[in-house]
C-alpha cells in the first residue's frame, strides 16, 4: 500500500525528461538521491548517465509502522505498510546496475512517547527490531544508513541505536554494510568524541556517514582532518559523505561539486560521495538545488557530477 512519497514532491507540472547520452563509468564512489520516476518515466537511465553506482533513499519507520505491530518481528504483520516506491527503485536500480542504499529514520509515536518522528525511540531495541524486519523485506539491499543527520537524543543514545541496528543487520546477512555516525560540518568536532556506548567502546559500523554540505567544498586537508577524528572510532573506517545539499547559485554549485569530487575521488579513505537532489523544486526556490533545472534542463552541476 502506498503511504506517501519517499521524497518531497518535486513537481506539480510535467517536465521534459533529459535525453540520456553516453554515461560516465558507474562507480560506488558516487551516490545520488532523487525521484524514482518522473511522469511515469524511470530516472535510473539518468542516474546511470551520471555514473552514480548507488541510489539512496529513505525508509521512514514512522510511515511504515504508524500503528504498533502486534508482532514487530513479523514482516507480514498487517500494521506494516511497506512503500511501493522502494520496490520499484530496487527493480529499476538492478536493471541499471546500480546498488540501493536505505537511510532508516523516523520513530513512530508509539515508540517514542508520542513525540515527533525526529525524536528517537524510547527503546533502542524497537528500532533494531525494525531493522531486522526491513532487512527481511528488502534482502537485496546491503547498504543501510542509520538515521538522518545528527540524532536529537545525543551521541550516546545514538551510539546505542547504531550498535543495536548493526547487530541485527549483520545477523540478517553478512553482506549488509552499516553506515553510522551522521555528523555534519558544524557538528563533527564535538559529535565524534561522544559516540560511545555505556561500556566506553565505540559503536560498530562499516562506514562513517558525514554530511559535508556548506559554503566550502571538501578539500584534501579537510578530509584528512575528518579521517583523523573518525579513526578513533575504529580502524579502517572509510567515509560515506552524504547527503550533500546545496543552495548555491548554478555557477557556484557546479564549482563546489567539481572540487568535492576531485578531492573525494583522489582519497582512498572516502568510500562514497552522495548528492541529494536531481531536479530543482519549482515551488520552493530556496530548497536544495538539483542537477537539473525545473524543466529538466541539465545544469552545469549535472556535468560536474557526471565528469567527477
Amino acid at each position: 500500500m502506498l503511504r506517501r512519497a519517499l521524497l518531497p514532491t518535486i513537481l506539480l507540472v510535467l517536465v521534459a525528461i533529459p535525453t540520456t547520452t553516453a554515461h560516465a563509468a558507474v562507480t560506488t564512489k558516487k551516490a545520488i538521491w532523487g525521484p524514482v520516476e518522473i511522469d511515469s518515466q524511470s530516472q535510473f537511465p539518468v542516474y546511470k548517465e551520471l555514473g552514480a553506482g548507488i541510489y539512496q533513499t529513505t525508509l521512514n519507520w514512522a510511515d511504515v509502522a504508524s500503528l504498533e505491530p502486534l508482532d514487530a518481528k513479523d514482516v507480514e504483520d498487517p500494521s506494516y505498510e511497506w512503500p511501493d516506491e522502494i520496490d520499484t527503485a530496487i527493480d529499476e536500480a538492478k536493471s541499471a546496475g546500480i546498488d540501493v542504499a536505505l537511510t532508516v529514520t523516523g520513530a513512530p509515536d508509539w515508540a517514542n512517547g508520542g513525540k515527533a518522528p525526529t525524536t528517537g525511540p524510547t527503546k533502542a531495541a524497537d528500532f533494531a527490531t525494525f531493522l531486522s524486519v526491513a532487512a527481511q523485506r528488502y534482502p537485496s539491499v546491503h547498504l543501510w544508513s542509520i538515521w538522518d543527520g545528527p540524532y536529537k537524543g545525543g551521541a550516546g543514545k545514538y551510539a546505542q541505536l547504531l550498535d543495536g541496528a548493526y547487530v541485527k543487520l549483520k545477523a540478517a546477512s553478512k553482506l549488509n554494510k552499516v553506515i553510522g555516525g551522521q555528523s555534519t560540518t558544524s557538528t563533527a568536532a564535538k559529535w565524534i568524541p561522544k559516540l560511545k556506548l555505556p561500556n566506553g567502546k565505540a559503536p560498530r559500523m562499516d562506514f562513517y556517514g558525514h554530511d559535508p554540505s556548506g559554503s566550502k567544498a571538501p578539500t584534501a586537508a579537510s578530509l584528512k582532518s575528518l579521517e583523523t577524528k573518525v579513526a578513533k572510532l575504529g580502524k579502517g573506517l572509510k567515509l560515506y559523505l552524504s547527503p550533500v545539499k546545496l543552495t548555491l547559485s548554478p555557477t557556484k554549485q557546479a564549482a563546489w561539486i567539481k572540487a568535492a569530487l576531485k578531492a573525494t575521488k583522489a582519497d582512498k579513505n572516502v568510500a562514497t560521495f552522495g548528492y541529494q537532489g536531481l531536479i530543482d523544486d519549482s515551488n520552493v526556490p530556496s530548497t536544495w538545488k538539483g542537477l537539473l533545472d525545473t524543466d529538466g534542463t541539465k545544469k552545469a552541476a549535472f556535468t560536474a557530477f557526471k565528469n567527477g
